[in-house]
């Protein structure tokens, strides 16, 4: 008996075509790591040669790929630094969340928190005065520096539906964040060698006696 081939009905031989187009697990993995090769190739770019002084052409050579290929991730320079700040904001973001959840911390566990973010900061040094050089010269930055600083404030004040934090508050808790990020700026842009010691321990002061009013804010808000 002669066999016969069913045909494939129009409908489902579209979807079939559709289906070969869309890319499959080996493209997305390759694209995934092309990024990630551009990401790595720019960050050692600007931390050489500097931001203002990196161009999409250095990035993509250190990457090993075309210009063209660059612009299929990224749209300029400007996007993949702030792709970098991206990377490392869960990290930052991680070290807070932690210190944050020490109800009633002790001046010393402080003292070792700050500690260990100096080390974060310093094990980035070099990232981060290329982030300091984008904050002067690149505008667009700034609304990811301000969300950066938003979500560190809700984290410190946890806000429940309804609530409000007054600006003596919030206006406290933002001179909190200024005043470290200065700190962390002497170690990184300024690499302050003088007095190390006595000024995480003059900031691990400050930080506890925040934190202390933090907790006792939140406690009277039950």
């Amino acid at each position: 008996m002669e066999a016969t081939l069913s045909k494939v009905p129009a409908s489902d031989d579209n979807m079939t075509r559709r289906l070969r187009r869309r890319p499959g697990e080996p493209q997305r993995e390759q694209k995934e790591a092309t990024r990630k090769k551009l990401l790595a190739a720019a960050r050692a770019t600007f931390e050489r040669f500097s931001y203002s002084n990196s161009s999409v052409e250095m990035i993509a050579d250190a990457a090993g790929v075309s210009r063209t290929t660059f612009y299929r991730h990224f749209d300029g320079k400007l996007p993949i630094a702030i792709a970098l700040f991206d990377v490392m904001r869960p990290q930052l973001q991680g070290q807070w969340k932690e210190l944050l959840q020490v109800k009633n911390p002790s001046l010393p566990e402080v003292l070792e928190w700050i500690t260990r973010h100096v080390q974060l900061v310093e094990d980035n040094r070099r990232f981060l005065i290329v982030l300091h050089e984008l904050e002067g010269l690149e505008k667009d930055l700034q609304p990811h520096i301000f969300a950066y600083e938003q979500e560190l404030l809700k984290l410190i004040w946890p806000v429940k539906d309804g609530d409000e934090i007054s600006g003596e508050v919030m206006a406290k808790s933002l001179l909190l964040l200024l005043q470290f990020d200065q700190f962390l700026y002497l170690f990184t842009v300024r690499n302050w060698m003088i007095d190390r010691p006595d000024l995480i321990s003059a900031m691990a002061k400050i930080l506890h006696e925040f934190l202390l009013f933090r907790d006792s804010e939140l406690k009277r808000r039950g």
